[in-house]
């Protein structure tokens, strides 16, 4: 059976860290609004604009994932990994990711979009 493809893993991985991304860019909207800043608008804006890029990307992956019968699910978590199943042209692949790599991923996500 051939293995998932590199373009594939990409819209994989994006269906895992994205979806992610919008919760923290949502909670930190709402941490902005608690705070005592006297200029709010430009921090609502850079994440307003992050959030609407990430989006954009997101329903490109799941356009991409529907049109090409391919799913990602996440199988189990533990405190320390978490395991997603990937399935593509019959292949199903399980990928265990550690946590911490999957916030350093998230982080490293976060900082190029919030930089666009």
């Amino acid at each position: 059976m051939p293995d998932i493809q590199a373009e594939e893993l990409i819209y994989f991985e994006n269906q895992l860290y994205l979806p992610m991304l919008i919760k923290v860019l949502e909670k930190d909207v709402d941490q902005i609004n608690k705070q005592p800043l006297k200029l709010k608008r430009p921090y609502f804006k850079i994440v307003e604009s992050a959030i609407e890029m990430i989006n954009k990307d997101l329903k490109t992956s799941e356009m991409y994932l529907l049109r090409n019968s391919m799913k990602v699910f996440k199988r189990e978590s533990s405190n320390d990994t978490t395991t997603y199943v990937f399935r593509s042209r019959g292949v199903e692949d399980h990928r265990k990711f550690l946590n911490v790599e999957i916030k350093e991923k998230c982080e490293e996500l976060l900082g190029a979009y919030l930089v666009h």
